[in-house]
């Protein structure tokens, strides 16, 4: 009868440590998908935001910076040669008559 307490214990033993290394394994794999998720919205925030925020304002931007070369480049012709009608336009623009 000892030799069967002991398989007995064997047995427990076994079981309990299948039951540790299953919690073991679902903790990792569920460590995994929560890693994967975290990196998913660390990198999808910033292009969400980018898409939605940042690039219709650099849009704007760009059409002010066409209008600023626009206004440059009149500023320059008139000071290239004495230029009237460049004086006149410029006039025009800034709301005199």
């Amino acid at each position: 009868m000892p030799n069967n307490n002991k398989l007995d214990e064997v047995l427990r033993l076994a079981k309990e440590n299948n039951r540790l290394l299953h919690k073991i394994r679902r903790s990792a794999l569920l460590s995994n998908i929560f890693k994967v998720l975290i990196y998913a919205v660390a990198l999808g925030v910033p292009i969400y935001l980018y898409f939605t925020i940042l690039q219709p304002m650099f849009g704007s931007l760009a059409g002010i910076e066409s209008a600023f070369k626009g206004s440059v480049s009149n500023f320059q012709d008139l000071f290239s040669g004495g230029n009237t009608e460049a004086i006149k336009n410029l006039i025009n623009l800034a709301g005199g008559k």
